[in-house]
């Protein structure tokens, strides 16, 4: 046998030798157990709060829902209530808007956002005229830097950013206040909330004997590091903004006088 036929059949075998040993450590991909695969969300699921042309949009039915002469009084549909009938959004997010019934003009698509804090998963539909919105709504609406200033506070434990930020979102506010008087303002109506029961960051499950495994969990973090949470991914969890379950029948007791 040839030093050349020796040198071959050794650096096949180191070869096979070291593929086998790749094969053996490589990890497998990990996953999350089925039962939380649909409810955990990574946060960045769920846009950023883009206002200026969203590519998320909601349309509405031709014909505003009929209500009885009672329930068209009341505050919380002073402007009409029509059905939603067509979403575009990420696959894995229509389930927010199944089955829902906005304040709003029939056949009339109406640009969306999403914003996510530590409590909640917030859907707005973003309006440029204030005359369209109800008092309900004007009370309700926000801007941008609102919005984005208030889940700042939250990312933050020192005193001095905190005063910081306070400044700022007073100044929002009053900004906000100008841009309900002015046409072409992006103004954000919340339509509804989602409760975020947890949040954290993935990571990969370990066994019995401290080894990591294919499956993974959520560990809890600080807001500020987290990465994903988990929502109910049941419509009838589906949440009203600023109205809780009180003051809804306070509001449905107010009638709208011309």
């Amino acid at each position: 046998m040839t030093h050349r036929s020796q040198y071959a059949k050794a650096l096949t075998a180191l070869v096979a030798l070291a593929l086998f040993v790749t094969g053996c450590t490589k990890k497998r991909d990990a996953s999350l157990p089925e039962d939380a695969q649909e409810s955990i969300f990574a946060i960045s699921d769920f846009g950023d709060l883009q206002t200026e042309n969203s590519q998320m949009k909601v349309s509405t039915d031709e014909h505003l829902s009929t209500l009885s002469l009672g329930e068209s009084s009341k505050a919380t549909a002073e402007k009409g209530v029509v059905a939603v009938t067509d979403v575009q959004v990420p696959n894995r997010l229509k389930f927010m808007f199944k089955g829902l019934e906005m304040t709003g003009q029939a056949g009339r698509s109406y640009p969306i956002t999403l914003s996510v804090d530590k409590q909640f998963v917030t859907a707005y539909k973003i309006v440029n005229d204030a005359s369209e919105l109800s008092l309900l709504e004007k009370q309700l609406v926000q801007v941008k830097d609102e919005v984005l200033l208030q889940k700042q506070l939250q990312k933050t434990k020192d005193n001095t950013k905190v005063k910081s930020l306070m400044a700022s979102l007073k100044e929002a506010r009053a900004q906000k206040a100008a841009a309900l008087s002015k046409k072409n303002s992006s103004l954000l109506v919340p339509l509804f909330k989602f409760k975020v029961s947890s949040y954290g960051v993935l990571q990969r499950a370990k066994n019995e004997l401290k080894e990591e495994t294919s499956t993974l969990r959520m560990k809890a973090t600080d807001w500020s590091d987290a990465t994903h949470i988990q929502i109910s991914i049941n419509p009838s969890d589906r949440l009203p903004v600023g109205v809780d379950a009180a003051s809804r029948g306070d509001l449905d007791r107010t009638f709208v006088m011309d």
